[in-house]
């Protein structure tokens, strides 16, 4: 383009001069057409649309007027849609989205979504997508907790689970109605002391006796995953579902449930001091009443739920349905090593839980009121949490206060290393069993279920 003084003070002179010195492919002002009715764009050879098959004469050119009409008109249409300049996008959109520079245009839409329309694509998406949650891999990462916990090793046994610290040292574990066969099971490396003897377990010998064969059983597992560095997996199919069966064998009101499946619910993960949630944690196994064994208790439950909004109609912190509606009393949490710690899971369950439970006691005292969780009183029960790392299982206390959560970790109640111990670990679960039955059962009844 020769230089013309008219265009000296315009900022678009020398794009406008590229623009008028490339050559045109075609008129961009065509309409686009499409090929007539029936015409076959398949081919044989599928080469380029562009190319005319070629005639058996080997004489290249259409047979006549009309197919060469064809072929003009479909290579039109295709230049006209591999035009790069026919849908640019306009730097002048008023929302931002693309827009042809013609506005007239009523070409074929492009192949890739504009932006807009990939906003309103992706917009259910976005909104219903869930905010990050803060990672919890250790008990550091819930310094920053808005109810903080604290982590101790100071907490007291509770009223209910004194029988504990008798088991701890050994007293009165075994059976005594088959005390030489478990003496004979022990080895010369081991002695049964008088102390070890209780004589008056209301038990068959037979019933002791299938008992000491399961937890042979056991053991045998416990130091089959031990020796082979087992996963937690295999610990909680061979050892840990076992052990909690035999220990609620003859307890028609308390089972266990595999929980490795059940997620918390959102409106009770805890949040850190900035509104964010910390990630939700899954635990192994829960100890719960049986509803169904007392129908004062399902009575109650169920006239409790159905006062509640629906978010919220569950006993526990989780809607998987063999624990929804079945008090939970007892927390466990297994590793399969001390490689990693348990404590931060068992934290954020409890925590949940005992959110749920200062929600319920609210609901149960007001029914109709709403439910402020910072003015909410504490939960009073203390509740029983279990890590089962390996063979040694430990038993923490969490306790609920106004500003803290408290996990204190107390002792071992047992182990699956040697068959005293094992023995030790089966006696213990019966008393926190039993203590579910009763302290458990009693703050249910006065601050729950009672109060309606």
């Amino acid at each position: 383009m020769p230089y013309n003084l008219s265009y000296a003070n315009s900022p678009y002179i020398f794009v406008e001069s590229w623009l008028d010195e490339l050559p045109p492919a075609c008129d961009l002002d065509k309409e686009p057409v499409l090929p007539p009715f029936g015409y076959d764009m398949s081919g044989t050879s599928r080469r380029s649309e562009r190319l005319r098959a070629r005639p058996a004469s080997g004489v290249e050119g259409p047979a006549d007027s009309s197919e060469a009409g064809q072929a003009s008109t479909v290579a039109n249409d295709l230049v006209y849609r591999g035009n790069p300049f026919r849908s640019a996008p306009s730097l002048t959109s008023r929302n931002g989205s693309f827009q042809s520079q013609r506005t007239g245009d009523s070409g074929p839409p492009p192949l890739s979504p504009t932006r807009s329309e990939s906003s309103t694509a992706t917009g259910k998406t976005t909104t219903t997508s869930r905010r990050a949650k803060s990672p919890v891999k250790s008990v550091a990462d819930l310094y920053l907790a808005a109810k903080q916990f604290e982590f101790d090793n100071e907490g007291e046994v509770p009223d209910g689970m004194e029988k504990l610290l008798d088991i701890k040292d050994n007293m009165e574990i075994i059976p005594g109605i088959i005390e030489q066969e478990i003496q004979q099971a022990l080895g010369t490396q081991s002695k049964v002391r008088p102390w070890m003897v209780d004589k008056d377990t209301p038990t068959s010998r037979e019933t002791a006796l299938r008992e000491l064969d399961e937890l042979r059983l056991i053991l045998e597992e416990s130091q089959f995953c031990e020796n082979f560095g087992a996963s937690e997996a295999a610990w909680n199919d061979g050892v840990t579902s076992r052990v909690l069966f035999e220990a609620l064998r003859a307890i028609p009101s308390v089972r266990h449930h595999n929980i490795t499946t059940a997620r918390l619910e959102n409106c009770l993960l805890p949040v850190d001091l900035s509104g964010e949630q910390f990630d939700s944690k899954l635990v192994d196994y829960s100890m719960n009443l049986v509803p169904s064994a007392d129908a004062t208790l399902e009575k109650s439950i169920r006239h409790l739920l159905g006062l509640v909004p629906r978010n919220r109609k569950f006993i526990n912190q989780s809607t998987y349905g063999p624990i929804r509606f079945s008090p939970a009393g007892v927390h466990i949490e297994t590793k399969a090593s001390s490689a990693s710690d348990g404590r931060p899971q068992l934290s954020i369950w409890i925590a949940a839980w005992l959110d749920q439970m200062r929600f319920l006691q609210c609901m149960a005292v007001e029914p109709l009121a709403e439910f402020d969780a910072a003015k909410s009183k504490p939960v009073s029960v203390k509740m029983p949490l279990v890590i089962a790392t390996g063979s040694s299982w430990r038993l923490y206390l969490a306790t609920d206060r106004e500003d803290k959560v408290v996990v204190s970790s107390l002792f071992d109640i047992g182990d699956t290393r040697s068959l005293l111990g094992t023995y030790r670990l089966i006696k213990s679960l019966r008393v926190l069993a039993e203590w579910m039955q009763g302290s458990f059962r009693t703050f249910l009844d006065h601050n729950i279920l009672g109060a309606l």
